[in-house]
Protein backbone atom coordinates (compact mmCIF):
# COMPACT_ATOMS: atom_id res chain seq x y z
CA UNK A 1 0.00 0.00 0.00
CA UNK A 2 2.78 2.44 0.95
CA UNK A 3 4.49 1.81 -2.39
CA UNK A 4 1.23 2.21 -4.27
CA UNK A 5 1.41 -1.34 -5.62
CA UNK A 6 -1.07 -4.20 -5.22
CA UNK A 7 -0.40 -7.18 -2.97
CA UNK A 8 -0.43 -9.31 -6.11
CA UNK A 9 2.94 -7.74 -7.03
CA UNK A 10 4.64 -9.53 -4.11
CA UNK A 11 6.56 -12.60 -5.32
CA UNK A 12 8.02 -13.82 -2.02
CA UNK A 13 8.75 -12.48 1.45
CA UNK A 14 12.41 -12.37 2.52
CA UNK A 15 13.42 -11.37 6.07
CA UNK A 16 17.05 -10.32 6.44
CA UNK A 17 17.39 -12.37 9.64
CA UNK A 18 15.32 -14.19 12.24
CA UNK A 19 15.13 -11.58 15.03
CA UNK A 20 11.60 -10.65 16.10
CA UNK A 21 11.74 -7.02 15.02
CA UNK A 22 12.33 -8.19 11.45
CA UNK A 23 10.08 -11.24 11.55
CA UNK A 24 6.74 -10.19 13.08
CA UNK A 25 4.24 -9.80 10.26
CA UNK A 26 6.32 -11.76 7.75
CA UNK A 27 4.11 -14.85 7.77
CA UNK A 28 0.79 -12.90 7.76
CA UNK A 29 2.04 -10.91 4.76
CA UNK A 30 3.04 -14.08 2.91
CA UNK A 31 -0.37 -15.63 3.63
CA UNK A 32 -2.22 -12.51 2.49
CA UNK A 33 -0.20 -12.31 -0.72
CA UNK A 34 -0.37 -16.07 -1.30
CA UNK A 35 3.41 -16.31 -1.75
CA UNK A 36 6.15 -18.41 -0.13
CA UNK A 37 8.91 -17.31 2.17
CA UNK A 38 12.50 -16.94 1.04
CA UNK A 39 15.31 -17.43 3.56
CA UNK A 40 19.06 -17.40 3.50
CA UNK A 41 20.81 -20.74 3.87
CA UNK A 42 21.65 -20.32 7.58
CA UNK A 43 18.14 -19.10 8.47
CA UNK A 44 16.60 -22.02 6.55
CA UNK A 45 18.75 -24.47 8.52
CA UNK A 46 17.63 -22.90 11.80
CA UNK A 47 13.98 -23.23 10.78
CA UNK A 48 14.32 -26.77 9.47
CA UNK A 49 16.09 -27.95 12.64
CA UNK A 50 13.83 -25.99 15.02
CA UNK A 51 16.91 -24.19 16.34
CA UNK A 52 16.37 -20.73 17.89
CA UNK A 53 18.56 -17.91 16.59
CA UNK A 54 21.27 -16.41 18.78
CA UNK A 55 20.89 -12.91 20.19
CA UNK A 56 23.51 -10.45 21.45
CA UNK A 57 24.55 -11.03 25.06
CA UNK A 58 22.33 -9.35 27.65
CA UNK A 59 24.72 -6.67 28.89
CA UNK A 60 25.78 -5.42 25.45
CA UNK A 61 22.14 -5.65 24.34
CA UNK A 62 21.28 -2.96 26.88
CA UNK A 63 22.78 -0.53 24.39
CA UNK A 64 19.62 -1.07 22.34
CA UNK A 65 17.33 0.44 24.98
CA UNK A 66 18.02 4.11 24.11
CA UNK A 67 17.18 3.35 20.48
CA UNK A 68 13.56 2.57 21.40
CA UNK A 69 12.54 6.24 21.76
CA UNK A 70 14.69 7.05 18.73
CA UNK A 71 12.27 4.88 16.72
CA UNK A 72 9.12 6.48 18.11
CA UNK A 73 8.68 4.01 21.01
CA UNK A 74 6.85 1.31 18.99
CA UNK A 75 4.85 -1.28 20.93
CA UNK A 76 3.70 -4.77 20.04
CA UNK A 77 0.22 -5.15 18.66
CA UNK A 78 -2.22 -7.67 20.11
CA UNK A 79 -1.48 -10.02 17.22
CA UNK A 80 2.26 -9.85 17.84
CA UNK A 81 1.89 -11.35 21.32
CA UNK A 82 0.44 -14.45 19.72
CA UNK A 83 3.59 -14.91 17.66
CA UNK A 84 6.22 -15.30 20.38
CA UNK A 85 7.60 -18.39 18.65
CA UNK A 86 8.77 -16.16 15.81
CA UNK A 87 12.04 -14.33 16.26
CA UNK A 88 12.12 -14.20 20.05
CA UNK A 89 14.78 -15.86 22.25
CA UNK A 90 13.89 -19.54 22.42
CA UNK A 91 11.48 -19.29 19.49
CA UNK A 92 11.84 -21.95 16.80
CA UNK A 93 10.02 -20.07 14.00
CA UNK A 94 7.48 -22.78 13.06
CA UNK A 95 6.32 -21.23 9.80
CA UNK A 96 3.14 -22.61 8.26
CA UNK A 97 3.88 -20.80 5.00
CA UNK A 98 6.24 -22.86 2.82
CA UNK A 99 9.88 -21.86 2.51
CA UNK A 100 10.23 -22.39 -1.23
CA UNK A 101 13.36 -20.37 -1.86
CA UNK A 102 16.68 -20.83 -0.05
CA UNK A 103 19.35 -18.31 -0.99
CA UNK A 104 23.10 -18.71 -0.76
CA UNK A 105 25.79 -16.07 -0.60
CA UNK A 106 26.26 -14.54 -4.05
CA UNK A 107 22.93 -15.76 -5.47
CA UNK A 108 21.01 -13.50 -7.80
CA UNK A 109 17.69 -12.41 -6.32
CA UNK A 110 15.06 -14.10 -8.53
CA UNK A 111 12.91 -11.65 -10.46
CA UNK A 112 14.98 -8.62 -9.46
CA UNK A 113 17.67 -7.99 -12.08
CA UNK A 114 20.94 -6.66 -10.71
CA UNK A 115 20.29 -7.62 -7.10
CA UNK A 116 22.27 -10.33 -5.35
CA UNK A 117 22.39 -11.82 -1.89
CA UNK A 118 25.27 -11.31 0.54
CA UNK A 119 25.71 -13.38 3.68
CA UNK A 120 26.73 -10.84 6.31
CA UNK A 121 26.95 -12.60 9.71
CA UNK A 122 27.84 -10.75 12.87
CA UNK A 123 24.74 -9.08 14.25
CA UNK A 124 23.01 -12.42 13.62
CA UNK A 125 24.42 -15.69 12.37
CA UNK A 126 21.88 -15.72 9.54
CA UNK A 127 22.10 -12.04 8.56
CA UNK A 128 21.71 -11.14 4.88
CA UNK A 129 22.13 -8.00 2.86
CA UNK A 130 20.92 -7.34 -0.69
CA UNK A 131 23.28 -5.54 -3.05
CA UNK A 132 22.66 -3.81 -6.38
CA UNK A 133 26.26 -3.29 -7.36
CA UNK A 134 25.65 -1.15 -10.45
CA UNK A 135 23.44 1.28 -8.50
CA UNK A 136 25.61 1.04 -5.37
CA UNK A 137 22.59 0.31 -3.17
CA UNK A 138 22.66 -1.96 -0.13
CA UNK A 139 19.56 -3.22 1.69
CA UNK A 140 21.32 -3.76 4.99
CA UNK A 141 18.91 -5.27 7.50
CA UNK A 142 20.66 -4.79 10.85
CA UNK A 143 24.20 -5.04 9.49
CA UNK A 144 24.18 -1.26 9.42
CA UNK A 145 21.68 1.14 10.97
CA UNK A 146 20.93 4.84 11.12
CA UNK A 147 20.18 6.23 14.56
CA UNK A 148 23.11 8.65 14.61
CA UNK A 149 23.70 9.47 10.95
CA UNK A 150 24.64 6.00 9.73
CA UNK A 151 26.73 3.57 11.74
CA UNK A 152 27.95 0.00 12.12
CA UNK A 153 25.79 -2.02 14.49
CA UNK A 154 27.39 -2.58 17.93
CA UNK A 155 24.93 -5.38 18.86
CA UNK A 156 26.67 -8.58 17.83
CA UNK A 157 26.48 -12.33 18.33
CA UNK A 158 29.82 -12.92 16.57
CA UNK A 159 32.33 -10.03 16.57
CA UNK A 160 34.85 -12.00 14.49
CA UNK A 161 32.33 -12.72 11.75
CA UNK A 162 31.17 -9.10 11.86
CA UNK A 163 34.73 -7.84 11.39
CA UNK A 164 34.96 -9.95 8.23
CA UNK A 165 31.55 -8.68 7.09
CA UNK A 166 32.73 -5.10 7.56
CA UNK A 167 35.90 -5.73 5.55
CA UNK A 168 33.85 -7.27 2.77
CA UNK A 169 31.30 -4.47 2.59
CA UNK A 170 33.97 -1.76 2.72
CA UNK A 171 35.54 -3.32 -0.38
CA UNK A 172 32.31 -2.90 -2.36
CA UNK A 173 31.19 0.26 -4.22
CA UNK A 174 28.24 1.04 -1.93
CA UNK A 175 26.89 4.58 -2.18
CA UNK A 176 23.47 4.28 -0.52
CA UNK A 177 22.38 2.17 2.47
CA UNK A 178 18.80 1.20 3.28
CA UNK A 179 19.01 -0.04 6.88
CA UNK A 180 16.47 -1.99 8.88
CA UNK A 181 16.40 0.79 11.50
CA UNK A 182 16.40 4.45 10.59
CA UNK A 183 16.20 6.24 7.23
CA UNK A 184 18.38 5.47 4.26
CA UNK A 185 21.69 7.31 4.09
CA UNK A 186 24.26 8.01 1.39
CA UNK A 187 27.90 6.98 1.54
CA UNK A 188 29.56 8.79 -1.39
CA UNK A 189 33.01 7.85 -0.07
CA UNK A 190 32.05 4.22 0.57
CA UNK A 191 31.50 2.40 3.83
CA UNK A 192 35.13 2.83 4.85
CA UNK A 193 34.22 6.37 5.93
CA UNK A 194 31.82 5.04 8.60
CA UNK A 195 33.36 4.81 12.05
CA UNK A 196 32.35 2.55 14.93
CA UNK A 197 30.65 4.40 17.77
CA UNK A 198 32.21 4.59 21.27
CA UNK A 199 31.13 1.84 23.67
CA UNK A 200 29.00 4.24 25.69
CA UNK A 201 26.84 5.31 22.73
CA UNK A 202 23.70 3.33 21.78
Amino acid sequence: HWLGRPVSAVRFVLPTHLHFDHLLGVEPLARRAGVPLALGRVAAEHVREGRPPRFPARLPALRALPTWPMQGMPVFSRGDWGALQFGFPGGTNPFSVPVDLVLDDGDALPGFPGWRVLATPGHADDALCLLHEEAGWLVAGDTLRNFLGGEWNPLLVDPGAYAETRRRLISLPIRRVLPGHGPMFDTPDGLGAIRARPWWMP
